[in-house]
């Protein structure tokens, strides 16, 4: 949609930064919510000895992820910023 809009009205610059807010802020309000869930990958199963052995691998996953998520909203926020 924005590209068809830059090719019939090129003029509209003030279209584009609005866009843009309104994309960046979704996707902002997207990952706070990832963040705030918590827990992104659990074990279900039948068997306790199953999750308990795959407990620390979990809890490594899930750290990256928060990782990844805190990444990723920090570069969502610096981009499309003058230099």
């Amino acid at each position: 949609m924005r590209a068809t809009i830059n090719l019939v009205r090129p003029d509209w610059t003030r279209f584009r930064a609005v866009y843009n807010i309104v994309s960046h802020s979704g996707g902002l309000v997207v990952v706070y919510y990832l963040i705030r869930s918590g827990s992104w990958v659990a074990a279900v199963g039948p068997a306790t000895e199953i999750t308990e052995q795959y407990a620390h691998s979990i809890a490594v996953v899930n750290q990256w992820t928060y990782f990844a998520l805190l990444v990723f909203a920090h570069c969502a926020v610096g981009r499309d910023r003058p230099a």
